[in-house]
């Protein structure tokens, strides 16, 4: 307990001496230089009227473009996803990355031209149900045609249709595993596997 109001006074002792501001001689107050403010005299676009990658890099008519934009003090950062008839396009984007004076850093486009993709959601609907009754070494938990997306892929000239889905391995039981099932004929194109739950 004394070794506790030791370190109390001390404390005191310490604030109460602590250097107080030194007040300014002259009486009279000069107005502050004016500063001017960089990010007022941005030279890029106002929110919301971002240069639209279309224009810039031939993104066709049937492809719709989503923006992100990520904000820091540095400067900001757009990210474009692509998607046709509300199907999201895998591995298909382009990201820019500006300085907070809007002049530009970085620029990453992974963007390609590629044909339209036919989707006609009751096929779709169908090709989904038969792959789902089908017994073999995956049992999928949602297979549908709101699971969709477009997934590209080296040598070919347009997407091909895949379900994203979480699905039991039956040869792993309690492995949560992540697969891209291609519609047509519900080869595993993509397969990821997450730690066992115990």
């Amino acid at each position: 307990m004394k070794k506790l109001w030791f370190i109390i006074a001390i404390l005191l002792m310490w604030f109460l001496s602590a250097e107080k501001p030194v007040e300014p001689l002259s009486v009279q107050s000069r107005p502050a230089p004016k500063k001017e403010n960089v990010l007022q005299q941005e030279t890029r676009p106002s929110p919301g009227k971002e240069t639209i990658p279309g224009e810039r890099w031939g993104v066709q008519d049937y492809h719709q473009v989503q923006m992100q934009r990520f904000e820091s003090p540095l400067g900001r950062t757009l990210v474009y996803s692509f998607s046709q008839d509300g199907v999201p396009i895998q591995g298909m984007n382009i990201r820019m990355r500006e300085q907070s004076d809007g002049s530009l850093v970085e620029e990453e486009n992974t963007y390609r031209p590629i044909s339209e993709v036919p989707i006609r959601r009751e096929v779709l609907e169908e090709q989904a149900a038969q792959l789902k009754s089908q017994e073999g070494r995956y049992q999928f938990d949602s297979l549908s045609a709101d699971s969709l997306v477009i997934v590209l892929r080296e040598g070919l000239e347009t997407g091909e249709l895949a379900f994203a889905t979480s699905a039991v391995d039956k040869t792993r039981p309690g492995t949560p595993t992540q697969l891209l099932v291609r519609s047509d004929d519900g080869k595993i194109l993509q397969k990821t596997v997450g730690r066992k739950e115990f």
